[in-house]
C-alpha cells in the first residue's frame, strides 16, 4: 500500500512540476509576442514615415518639373 501511495505522490509531483514549467513558457511565450508586436509597430510606423517622406519628395520634384517646364515656354 506504501508503494502505491508513493507512486501517486511522485505522479502527482510531476505533473505539478509540469504545470508550473508550462506556466513559465507560456509567460515566457507572451512576454515575446508582446516585444514582437511593439517591434512590429515599430516598423509599420517608421515604413509609414519613409512612404509620406518619399510621396512629398516626389510632389516636391514634380512641382520642381512643372516650375521648369513653364519656365522655359
Amino acid at each position: 500500500m506504501k508503494g502505491i501511495y508513493l507512486n501517486c505522490l511522485c505522479r502527482l509531483h510531476g505533473l505539478v512540476t509540469a504545470r508550473q514549467m508550462d506556466k513559465q513558457t507560456i509567460s515566457q511565450l507572451e512576454r515575446r509576442l508582446q516585444e514582437e508586436r511593439r517591434l512590429r509597430n515599430s516598423c509599420e510606423a517608421q515604413l509609414a514615415a519613409e512612404r509620406k517622406a518619399k510621396k512629398a519628395e516626389e510632389a516636391a520634384a514634380a512641382r520642381a518639373v512643372a516650375i521648369a517646364a513653364a519656365a522655359n515656354k
